[in-house]
């Protein structure tokens, strides 16, 4: 599988990176995020394991 087209590998412009593990998950209804600083931390978050769908645990 090595050689197939879309097979993760590192080249010059593109890198692997796994982001498995348990990830802070919360709906944004009201648009608010950008301005309460949720990129800083969430507060009242699910936390849930990546991969996997949200389906699943919301």
């Amino acid at each position: 599988m090595a050689n197939k087209l879309l097979y993760p590998r590192n080249t010059a412009t593109r890198r692997v990176l796994s982001m498995d593990g348990m990830w802070k998950f919360k709906f944004d209804y009201n648009s608010e995020g950008d301005l309460a600083n949720w990129k800083n931390g969430l507060k009242n978050a699910t936390t849930i394991p990546v991969p996997a769908s949200f389906n699943d645990f919301l």
